[in-house]
């Protein structure tokens, strides 16, 4: 139950942080002149691009994980009693 917390904090929390500080940090009102430039915004999106695409594959795999009982071989198990390949054969 442990391991299943820590990787939903990674999958669910990190872009829901991640969003918010982008959106903070732009914000004239909260931090006066000390807003991010356009260069700084752009490593920003960049950033916030690459959490939530790492989230997303993450989360496959976690989602995997937890129907397949907490076996790390799902891919493979699932690939091997697919009915699409049993016709192939």
């Amino acid at each position: 139950m442990i391991i299943l917390f820590q990787a939903y904090n990674g999958v669910v929390g990190l872009p829901i942080t991640a969003l918010p500080l982008f959106w903070a940090v732009n914000d004239s009102e909260i931090m006066c002149r000390y807003t991010n430039g356009w260069k700084l915004n752009v490593i920003n999106s960049v950033l916030v691009f690459l959490t939530v695409y790492s989230a997303w594959s993450a989360g496959q795999f976690v989602i995997g994980v937890v129907r397949s009982c907490g076996s790390t071989n799902w891919r493979a198990r699932r690939r091997s009693r697919s009915p699409r390949r049993l016709r192939r054969l």
